[in-house]
């Protein structure tokens, strides 16, 4: 499954339902990160 880019917020900014998909976005690139570190 490809990863959202930060492009992929900009019509959710402009429809103002951000708020309603930021923290699943968030929880994912917070997952993605902690795996990082993991690694490293």
């Amino acid at each position: 499954m490809p990863q959202p880019s930060r492009l992929a917020a900009v019509p959710y900014l402009r429809s103002g339902q951000l708020r309603d998909v930021l923290p699943a976005w968030l929880d994912r690139s917070t997952a993605l990160v902690n795996r990082g570190a993991g690694d490293a």
